[in-house]
């Protein structure tokens, strides 16, 4: 936009430019959920960027808008119309300048009428890459709270506009009102991730589910307690010999799909109902080493968890303590094994000699890997 300067008989070309963030500023919508435009219309107040502004509708096809300046009242007459979409009708005002449909009248220099026929430009769009950042992260956040006038976002739609704020550098540090709504969504990520994280392990002779399932165990007097806590005071009684590294490295490799597992995110269910728990587990007869083992877990402390084994044999109780770990924020009431050998984490330990420990400590490979 340019005015024509006489100086000294020179003609001169000043750029004038306005910003439509700088502009008093009516919006159909603000008019629509006040009600004005329905059967009698009314009026209404507004004060938008230092101005009082007075919208009254006379009928539904025309608004009057009435402000002063510099004391002196103005008024000026509008137009009201529908946009007939596919979903529905939208009331917009009638440009008096362009006569096309907008959402928005700006007042600029004395006139009401729509951005592209003051030829108002965004201040965005001549801003820095920030500024820029910052008037997107903004538009998003004014969609998922609902604020302008608009319905909060929810369902798919808010996890999309979601991710397209994740996509701006430091969006929650650019808009402070991002992070709880980040936060919410991350939180149903979760969830739905730890849902979908359960044992995919079929439920075959060996898996936890079918030892789970195997029956009774014959306790054996001095042995077995019906107390968890007594259980594990007798586990922690007994002494455990650090197995030999070296002496189980050289034993050969065996399938993987005919040891007993014990799976933790099958005992995790059990443990996330009851804090101490005994669990009787009994593995089919035809496997080596199957026997009948008693888990016995106390959850009292959750930053202490106390998890051991009993094993009832002919030949004597075995004894091993296990040592769990929180699986993680994605896998939230989850707990994981830490292998007695390697010290790592997994969700399954296995069955052989006696000791459960993880796959690779146990030389154990999937019948597939087997050459």
């Amino acid at each position: 936009m340019t005015e024509h300067i006489d100086a000294g008989g020179w003609a001169g070309m000043v750029e004038v430019f306005g910003f439509v963030e700088e502009q008093p500023r009516i919006p159909i919508r603000l008019l629509k959920r006040e009600g004005l435009l329905e059967g009698d219309g009314g009026r209404m107040m507004l004060r938008t960027a230092g101005l009082d502004v007075v919208v009254g509708c006379m009928d539904s096809s025309n608004a009057l808008i009435a402000w002063k300046d510099e004391d002196q009242v103005q008024q000026e007459r509008v137009s009201l119309s529908f946009n007939y979409l596919r979903f529905g009708e939208r009331p917009v005002f009638l440009c008096p300048r362009t006569g096309e449909n907008c959402y928005d009248l700006y007042l600029w220099r004395g006139r009401w009428a729509s951005a592209e026929g003051h030829g108002l430009l965004h201040a965005t769009r001549h801003g820095s890459r920030l500024d820029r950042r910052r008037a997107k992260l903004q538009s998003i956040n004014a969609r998922l709270e609902g604020l302008e006038g608009l319905p909060k976002a929810r369902g798919a739609t808010r996890a999309r506009l979601v991710d397209r704020a994740l996509t701006v550098p430091y969006a929650t540090h650019l808009v402070g009102d991002l992070q709880s709504s980040c936060a919410s969504e991350d939180r149903k990520r979760q969830k739905a991730a730890a849902r979908r994280f359960r044992s995919t392990r079929k439920r075959g002779p060996c898996s936890t589910e079918a030892a789970a399932a195997g029956g009774e165990a014959q306790p054996y007097r001095g042995v077995c307690s019906n107390d968890p806590r007594g259980m594990l005071a007798i586990i922690r009684g007994h002494r455990h010999q650090a197995p030999d590294r070296a002496a189980l490295s050289a034993r050969p490799l065996l399938r993987l799909e005919d040891r007993p597992a014990l799976d933790a995110r099958v005992v995790s269910r059990t443990w996330a109902t009851a804090k101490s728990t005994l669990t009787t587990l009994v593995w089919p007869m035809s496997m080596e080493g199957a026997r009948q083992f008693v888990l016995a877990a106390d959850f009292s402390d959750p930053s202490a968890p106390s998890v051991g084994l009993c094993r009832l044999s002919p030949d004597g109780p075995g004894f091993q303590s296990l040592t769990v770990e929180a699986a993680g924020p994605y896998k939230p009431g989850n707990w994981v094994f830490v292998c007695p050998v390697l010290g790592t984490r997994h969700d399954m330990l296995f069955l052989r000699d006696g000791l459960f420990a993880s796959a690779k400590a146990q030389r154990l490979v999937h019948a597939s890997q087997r050459r």
